[in-house]
């Protein structure tokens, strides 16, 4: 494209519900984040996921090959990255150069706030969907009552500090607890 924006015109009809304008971006989310929630919850290497993202050293002596589980984990982020990149652009309707710089921040917002741990291990996608909606409805908030970008940003970021400030005090409570016993 030499650095410009390519226009909707040229986007693909796969983007588009047969016989509509509408994407099929939201249809594909739901089924593909059921999907997950289902392998994640449901399958052995689903489970192998949580016990390597909490630790990688436990999950080897529980007979986990952490090089290949990371490898797995790697594989699926980029496969729907990959996905979620098409499907944004044929939410915009085309193709800019920063395409995607807007929300990645946010992203990592609405994971935050969702419960998803930094530190690994724990979290869900059902919470990580939850932190999004929680976030779009505050972002229309915002955006109703004519807050500028700069300042929803700043706010995002308040959120996310006091997200993590709630999750470490979650977590290093669970752990208290969890020594009494």
């Amino acid at each position: 494209s030499g650095g410009f924006t390519i226009p909707a015109g040229y986007l693909p009809e796969l983007y588009l519900l047969p016989g509509s304008d509408l994407t099929i971006s939201i249809t594909s989310f739901i089924v593909i984040s059921v999907v997950m929630w289902f392998f994640l919850k449901y399958t052995r290497k689903g489970i192998h996921i949580y016990v390597i993202g909490g630790d990688q050293n436990v999950g080897y002596m529980m007979g986990i090959d952490p090089r290949w589980m990371l490898f797995l984990i790697f594989t699926l982020s980029g496969m729907f990255s990959g996905i979620s990149a098409l499907f944004y652009t044929g939410f915009n309707r085309s193709v800019p150069i920063t395409l995607g710089n807007e929300i990645l921040f946010p992203s990592f917002a609405a994971a935050i706030i969702g419960g998803i741990s930094l530190r690994g291990g724990r979290g869900s996608i059902i919470n990580a969907v939850g932190g999004a909606l929680l976030l779009g409805v505050i972002e229309a908030f915002l955006v109703t009552f004519a807050i500028s970008p700069e300042a929803r940003i700043v706010g995002y970021g308040f959120m996310v500090l006091i997200a993590i400030l709630f999750n470490q005090f979650r977590e290093s409570l669970r752990d208290s607890i969890l020594r009494k016993i």
